[in-house]
């Protein structure tokens, strides 16, 4: 299990990170060679025709409501993530405890039905990168990242509740290149997917195509309970270099839920939406992803998302909590990390898992050491996404 004295001085901390989080957007930004220009979800991403049900927003919480002494029923109905156990996992309570007490304004989001899906994992061939060696490492079309997968679907419990916190990154096309095509990315927390066919989910899209020397780069928060097409929330808006918390949870087999704060913009939104007609929550993993969405049935290109640091990522499972750091995970679950590779086998998405109190580090693209001061999860492409 998690070490709770590390958890609580790192949850604490993410306060702190606005000017780690301008130094990755100046990074970010210093290597697209066209202007950028940041817009809502892209058109050609839109679906009208998907006939799939809205979620419905949690009701806004009076002025005065207090978290911390709110009821779990009145915490439910309000769209708070479910309280941890200050008791059995401190970590987790401390990072909730700031969470949920952020003076942010609740917005209802603005929701538009998409034609990109952010599916199950696809197995890749090659080898993958051992990045952390407590992890077993493979390989995938469509996911980079960490996962704990648990063949007694433990995760099903009811209130599982995995969190994440990242800066959102820049994306771009890739460098050098200006060919008109739209290129996708995702960074989100979820449960299932790895050995099942269904994903409950919730994160940051970062599109960019670039056209006659121009870049035109998307990005919005969005749900999904896969199979359905994911929902983006095209209000509150979200940009590049913004802090980013996200919350998902289900309250059953059928029913999900995510909190999500901007902390640079200084507003949540909260949604409970369901699982597709026929569709229930397996509960074999749980896992923090950066991905290239399935878009109108085929694997998108990853946009040149450049580096992506992640200061949190756990997962609180019947009083119990876990993390890609962790050399404790439940019984008889195994810890996998994933690297995306291209058509041709070659590793195009990677990601580092690190005790929040050493810095993530990787040979960036043969460029020497590339560092992430404190976080837990260094995403970084490289490959054909440059």
């Amino acid at each position: 299990m998690r070490s709770t004295r590390r958890d609580l001085v790192c949850g604490l901390g993410l306060l702190g990170l606005s000017a780690l989080a301008s130094a990755t957007l100046a990074q970010s930004n210093a290597v697209p060679k066209h202007p950028i220009a940041v817009q809502a979800p892209p058109s050609q991403s839109l679906c009208r025709a998907c006939g799939q049900p809205y979620a419905l927003p949690e009701p806004t919480p009076p002025a005065h409501f207090d978290p911390l002494t709110a009821t779990d029923e009145e915490l439910a109905y309000y769209g708070f993530p479910p309280r941890p156990d200050a008791a059995t996992a401190l970590g987790d309570y401390a990072n909730w405890e700031m969470v949920v007490t952020l003076p942010v304004t609740r917005v209802a989001p603005q929701q538009l039905v998409t034609s990109v899906k952010h599916g199950p994992m696809v197995p890749g061939s090659g080898a993958a990168r051992l990045v952390n060696p407590a992890a077993i490492p493979k390989t995938s079309t469509n996911w980079s990242g960490y996962a704990i997968a648990d063949g007694t679907h433990i995760f099903r419990a009811a209130n599982t509740t995995i969190f994440g916190s990242f800066v959102v990154p820049v994306a771009a096309a890739t460098v050098g290149s200006c060919d008109g095509v739209q290129r996708y990315s995702a960074s989100w927390v979820g449960i299932d997917g790895f050995d099942s066919d269904d994903v409950l989910q919730a994160g940051i899209e970062g599109d960019a195509i670039c056209n006659s020397g121009v870049t035109t780069s998307n990005y919005y928060a969005w749900y999904e309970w896969y199979p359905n097409y994911s929902v983006a929330v095209a209000s509150p808006a979200v940009a590049p270099g913004d802090l980013i918390y996200v919350y998902v949870w289900n309250r059953s087999l059928t029913q999900g839920d995510y909190y999500m704060v901007n902390v640079t913009q200084g507003v949540s939104s909260s949604l409970t939406f369901h699982a597709p007609a026929g569709t229930k929550l397996d509960g074999d993993s749980a896992e923090w992803i950066v991905e290239a969405p399935g878009v109108n049935g085929s694997i998108s290109s990853l946009a040149n998302y450049i580096g992506a640091p992640w200061y949190n990522a756990s997962v609180a499972v019947s009083g119990a909590s876990y993390d890609p750091t962790d050399t404790t995970l439940p019984s008889g679950a195994k810890l996998y990390s994933l690297t995306m590779v291209d058509s041709n086998s070659k590793p195009i998405s990677d990601s580092f898992a690190t005790p929040e109190t050493a810095p993530a580090k990787a040979n960036h693209n043969g460029a020497g050491e590339a560092y992430g001061a404190g976080s837990s999860l260094w995403f970084f492409d490289e490959g054909s996404a440059y």
